[in-house]
């Protein structure tokens, strides 16, 4: 929250237009914060929902929407851990392209099937988490 309203100060001057790559930074910087804090505020409050759906649940006595209220409550877990990983992986260069080679190294069948695994669940980590992947296979034959 104090960051945010650094960059809302900064942001009031009546120079900061003048360096536009700056401001861009600025206004980045500025969109990403409010975007997480928006993203926790909407968990917390689907969180409260949820509790307070159980309680009525369990006050009519209707086990059905106890149920409903568990299932939405197991389905918020899934989203928070999301949210939790997109949180450590918000670092300043964590919104940059990166490259990424993995090597079987020198196991024979069992190093290369490995290999293959992991590659395999690299992509897809990638896919859930929206990231663009190209991916780019070079063959060197001898």
């Amino acid at each position: 929250m104090l960051r945010l309203e650094e960059l809302n100060a900064i942001i009031e001057k009546d120079d900061f237009w003048n360096n536009n790559n700056n401001a861009q930074i600025i206004m980045r910087e500025r969109s990403q914060i409010e975007e997480s804090m928006n993203d926790c505020l909407s968990l917390e409050r689907r969180l409260e929902d949820f509790i307070t759906l159980i309680e009525l649940g369990i006050e009519e006595s209707d086990d059905g929407v106890v149920s409903d209220g568990l299932l939405s409550l197991e389905v918020l877990l899934k989203e928070s851990k999301v949210a939790s990983l997109e949180v450590l992986l918000s670092g300043e260069a964590d919104s940059n392209s990166t490259f990424l080679e993995i090597h079987p190294g020198a196991g024979g069948t069992e190093s290369q099937d490995l290999h293959l695994i992991r590659k395999k669940e690299g992509i897809q980590a990638l896919q859930v988490f929206g990231f663009t992947l190209l991916l780019t296979i070079i063959l060197i034959l001898i």
